[in-house]
């Protein structure tokens, strides 16, 4: 069966629906260490009691994840939404890495020490950060999956060798890496372990991924990155020259359709799926909200998305988080 998007006047794009990504292979992100909780080794004694680390990083999400944090705060357990909290706090942590450390040899220092960090939480030794005590007591109380975290860590270490994208599916392998391991991971800490949820969480986080990629195209340009699909960009004619000078160009129009249309369909099948998954499991899915809720503005935009608007988020789309909470719907 076809999937059929109608975007705009005159244009239905098509493609085969797919399973490549509804489902998480779940032997790759395990190979290293499979969901073993950390022993009862210790080191240094922590610095942070456990409350003022769970405080601390439900601030820095507020602070500089805003809409994740207003989805946080839905989550009815108290130590589900401090695992959620923690997890959201490293992932800010790493894209910090990235986003201010110039020398990308530094870069993959610091990378290269959460990686260890990681390994020393699951090996039980005890944490002086407060990000890291918050998720050493997260990855110990719901048995969190390291082999998430390594995707991850490990994704945004090719980011910073400069590993090109080259084509759609590309594109759609690191957004799962970088985005639906974070799903994984807040399923996880909502107890929920369940395949048809996984495959959700697979979808929502891949569409995820291709909405930020979009939403940060302005500011990416100006900064002359590009992290549009080089085969993409050929076919339509668009260089990386006319795409930093942030103009509204119908090559890059078609550009963002394409991509867009990669991401529609992947919240198309999560929304088939979301009626046969737990109901804590939409609880922290609520990306999935933000997802559609660009996607809608964008194609509203004919799909200009250097459109000054695109720029603001929705603020009525906190309100539509409580869909998947109380409904069990996007």
């Amino acid at each position: 069966m076809l999937v059929r998007w109608p975007l705009r006047s005159g244009v239905s794009w098509t493609r085969p629906q797919s399973n490549k990504f509804s489902k998480r292979s779940f032997s790759e992100a395990t190979k290293d260490d499979q969901t073993n909780a950390p022993n009862s080794t210790t080191s240094a004694r922590p610095t942070f009691s456990l409350q003022s680390a769970n405080a601390y990083c439900q601030t820095s999400v507020q602070g500089r994840d805003h809409e994740h944090w207003l989805g946080g705060l839905l989550i009815k357990d108290p130590k589900s939404r401090a695992s959620f909290f923690a997890i959201r706090a490293f992932n800010i942590e790493v894209l910090n890495i990235l986003q201010t450390v110039r020398d990308p040899n530094l870069a993959q220092i610091r990378l290269a020490w959460w990686k260890t960090t990681i390994d020393d939480i699951y090996k039980g030794v005890e944490q002086a950060n407060p990000i890291t005590r918050a998720l050493a007591e997260g990855i110990k109380e719901f048995k969190l999956t390291k082999g998430w975290f390594n995707k991850l860590l490990n994704s945004r270490s090719d980011e910073l060798n400069s590993v090109a994208i080259r084509t759609l599916d590309q594109m759609e392998r690191v957004a799962e890496d970088r985005v639906s391991s974070l799903q994984y991971l807040a399923l996880e800490s909502v107890g929920v372990k369940n395949v048809t949820a996984d495959h959700v969480a697979s979808h929502v986080g891949v569409a995820m991924g291709l909405v930020t990629l979009l939403r940060a195209t302005p500011h990416n340009a100006s900064q002359r990155r590009c992290y549009f699909p080089l085969n993409l960009m050929a076919q339509h004619s668009v260089s990386e020259e006319k795409l930093f000078r942030g103009e509204p160009d119908k090559g890059i129009e078609e550009v963002v359709f394409e991509v867009a249309s990669i991401a529609k369909l992947h919240m198309d099948k999560a929304k088939e799926l979301a009626p046969q998954i737990p109901r804590p499991a939409m609880t922290v899915l609520f990306p999935g909200v933000i997802a559609d809720d660009y996607l809608v503005r964008l194609q509203n935009k004919g799909f200009n998305v250097f459109d000054p608007d695109l720029a603001q988020s929705n603020p009525f789309v906190r309100f539509k988080f409580l869909k998947p909470r109380f409904l069990g719907k996007f």
